[in-house]
C-alpha cells in the first residue's frame, strides 16, 4: 500500500480532526524538525519542536489544506525558536539587572526597571477599563497564554470572534495609552486632519510600519542579518531601504557585516503610493568580499552589480546597469503591480485577510550567472491562507505560488507588521530588536 503523502495527512487533521494523521506526519519528519530547530537555536531545540507542534495543531489553514506542509511547519519552527531566544535574553537581562543593583551606576538600571513597571501598571489599568467583551480575551490571551480555540471554548464563542475582539481590544488599549500620554503616536499630524489625502495617510502608515525592522536570514548552510527602514519624505513619497549581510562561514559568530567571506545586498525603493505599491525608482546593489567572490565564481555565479529601475513617461520600465540591460515593458503577460522580489513581503503584509480572493502580482526578479543578473517580470498569484499557528504577533499567513509549482509563505501580524517569509529551504524571521537579531545570528554560528 502506498504511503500517504504529507498534504493528505494534514488535510485529514485540519478537516476531520484526525489526530493519528497529524501524529504520522510529525513522526515522519520529527528528526528533520529537530535538525531544523538546531539550525536556529540548538540550546532549546527539543523544546522549540514541542512548541512548534502545539502551534501546528492550532493552525487554521484555508479549507483545511496546506500546499507545502514542510514549509508550513518550517516557519512555525523558526518563529518558535525566535520566541525561545527572546525569552532567554529577557531572563538573562533580568538576572543582570538584579546583579547590578548594588554596583555603582546601578541607579540608572533601577530607574529603567521602575519605568517598565509603571508602563505595565498603566497597561493593566487600561485593560481593566475595557468592556468585558474585550477585556476577557485580552487577559486570557496575553496573561494566561491561552490559544484562540481555548479562549473560544472558555467564552462560548467562535475563534473568529475571539480574533476580532482581540484586534479591536488592542486598538482601544493603544488609543487609551496614547490619550494618557503613556505612548506617543509614531508620526505627528501635519495639520491636514481629516482633509489629508488617502495616499498621504497610507504612505504615513506604511513608513511607520517599516520604520525599523530587524530580521534574520536562514538557509541550510548560512545565517545572515538584515534591516529594513522607511521614512516619509517632504514630497509625500516613502523611501525604503533594505540591507542584508550574509557570512558564508557557517561558524562565524561576529558581526555579519565584518565577515571576510561575505555577501551583501542593498535595496532602495521610492514609493509614490504605498497602498497600490506604485513606485518611481528601485535600486538593487550587491557585492561580495574577495574571498566570497572566489567561492561564488567556483559555483558559476557573480555578485557585483548596481542596477537602477525607473518608470518612463511612456510607462516602460527603464533599466540603468553597467551591462546595458534592455528596457522591460510592464504591460506583458500577467496582472497586478510590479513588485521587486526582495521587497515582496512589504506588499503582502498590507493585503487583506480575505480567504476568497487571490491577488495577482508581477515580480521584478532575475536569474544569475557569471555575466551578472538577467532581469525579467514573473507573474505570480498570492492568497490569504489563514493563521500560522501561534507565532509572534498572532501572525496571518499568505501563500505565493511560483510558475514552477513551488510556493512560499509570508506572515504578518494583525496590524500588518512583518513576522516571517520563506519555505522549507530558507526563511527570514523578524526580530524584536537589533540586539535579538544579532544574538540569534551569533547563536547559529556558535553551534
Amino acid at each position: 500500500m502506498p504511503e500517504t503523502d504529507d498534504r493528505t495527512l494534514l488535510k485529514r487533521f485540519y478537516r476531520h480532526g484526525d489526530d493519528a494523521a497529524l501524529a504520522a506526519f510529525v513522526s515522519r519528519h520529527r528528526a528533520w524538525a529537530i535538525a531544523k530547530a538546531r539550525e536556529y537555536y540548538a540550546e532549546e531545540a527539543e523544546d522549540v519542536v514541542q512548541t512548534s507542534i502545539l502551534r501546528l495543531m492550532d493552525s487554521t489553514p484555508t479549507n483545511g489544506e496546506v500546499v507545502n506542509p514542510l514549509g508550513w511547519w518550517s516557519v512555525i519552527i523558526s518563529t518558535s525558536a525566535m520566541d525561545a531566544l527572546r525569552k532567554t535574553m529577557r531572563r538573562r537581562r533580568r538576572e543582570q539587572e538584579s546583579l547590578r543593583l548594588g554596583e555603582p551606576g546601578g541607579e540608572s538600571d533601577v530607574a529603567e526597571s521602575v519605568a517598565r513597571t509603571r508602563l505595565l501598571d498603566a497597561v493593566l489599568a487600561e485593560v481593566e477599563a475595557l468592556e468585558d467583551q474585550f477585556r476577557g480575551p485580552l487577559l486570557k490571551r496575553y496573561f494566561e497564554g491561552l490559544s484562540y480555540r481555548e479562549i473560544a471554548e472558555a467564552l462560548d464563542c467562535r475563534p473568529g470572534t475571539v480574533a476580532s475582539r482581540l484586534s479591536r481590544g488592542i486598538a482601544r488599549l493603544r488609543d487609551g495609552l496614547v490619550r494618557k500620554g503613556v505612548l506617543e503616536l509614531s508620526l505627528e499630524s501635519t495639520g491636514g486632519g481629516e482633509a489629508m489625502s488617502g495616499v498621504l495617510k497610507g504612505n504615513r502608515e506604511f513608513a511607520a510600519r517599516w520604520r525599523d525592522v530587524w530580521f534574520v536570514f536562514h538557509s541550510e548552510d548560512v545565517c545572515g542579518l538584515g534591516h529594513i527602514s522607511a521614512r516619509l519624505e517632504a514630497d509625500g513619497t516613502v523611501s525604503v531601504h533594505k540591507r542584508m549581510d550574509i557570512p558564508l562561514q557557517s561558524d562565524f559568530t561576529g558581526p555579519p557585516e565584518s565577515a571576510e567571506t561575505r555577501l551583501w545586498f542593498e535595496y532602495d525603493l521610492v514609493l509614490a503610493d504605498a497602498s497600490s505599491f506604485s513606485w518611481r525608482t528601485f535600486r538593487s546593489t550587491e557585492g561580495a568580499t574577495p574571498k566570497a567572490a572566489t567561492m561564488a565564481a567556483k559555483r558559476g555565479m557573480m555578485y557585483d552589480e548596481d542596477v537602477v529601475f525607473s518608470f518612463t513617461r511612456t510607462g516602460e520600465l527603464s533599466i540603468e546597469a553597467e551591462r546595458g540591460e534592455p528596457t522591460l515593458k510592464p504591460n506583458g503577460k500577467g496582472d497586478g503591480p510590479i513588485v521587486p522580489d526582495a521587497l515582496l513581503g512589504l506588499y503582502a503584509c498590507a493585503r487583506p485577510h480575505d480567504r476568497e480572493n487571490e491577488w495577482p502580482v508581477r515580480i521584478l526578479g532575475f536569474h544569475r550567472d557569471l555575466v551578472g543578473r538577467h532581469w525579467g517580470l514573473i507573474p505570480l498569484s498570492g492568497r490569504y491562507v489563514g493563521r500560522k499557528g501561534l507565532p509572534t504577533g498572532l501572525s496571518h499567513a499568505y501563500e505565493v505560488r511560483l510558475p514552477d509549482s513551488r510556493s512560499f509563505s509570508i506572515w504578518a501580524s494583525d496590524d500588518g507588521a512583518f513576522v516571517g517569509f520563506g519555505d522549507e529551504r530558507e526563511s527570514i524571521v523578524a526580530a524584536e530588536d537589533e540586539a535579538t537579531a544579532r544574538a540569534f545570528v551569533a547563536a547559529r554560528g556558535s553551534q
